[in-house]
């Protein structure tokens, strides 16, 4: 499951927004009053909370409950990054060329 991205970039430039609104970064002072300013604060507070939980629903690669598992070039992918910096040489060599493999193989 993922976001389109024209669909997370407005949902990213929403989060940046409504978080300065929500921690008085972007102030609303002059604009309205101090209760109306309170309420956006807090209104803008929690929208950016479910923005921030729906985009990190989406772009996780970890399946949920309707989400497919990762292709074997993601696997393949976290099996080279998984390797320890004093990893056999050989082992190290065999991972890269397996995740090389699966590149090559990659449809997207």
């Amino acid at each position: 499951m993922q976001i389109n991205a024209a669909t997370s970039m407005w949902l990213n430039i929403a989060y940046i927004i409504l978080t300065a609104i929500g921690t008085g970064t972007l102030s609303l002072t002059g604009i309205v009053d101090a209760q109306q300013a309170t309420q956006i604060v807090a209104f803008a507070g929690l929208l950016a909370g479910i923005i921030n939980i729906v985009m990190h629903a989406y772009s996780s690669s970890a399946p949920g409950p309707a989400a497919p598992a990762d292709p074997p070039v993601v696997r393949a992918a976290e099996r080279v990054a998984a390797l320890s910096a004093d990893a056999n040489p050989a082992i190290i060599a065999q991972t890269k060329a397996a995740a090389t493999a699966a590149v090559a193989a990659h449809t997207p």
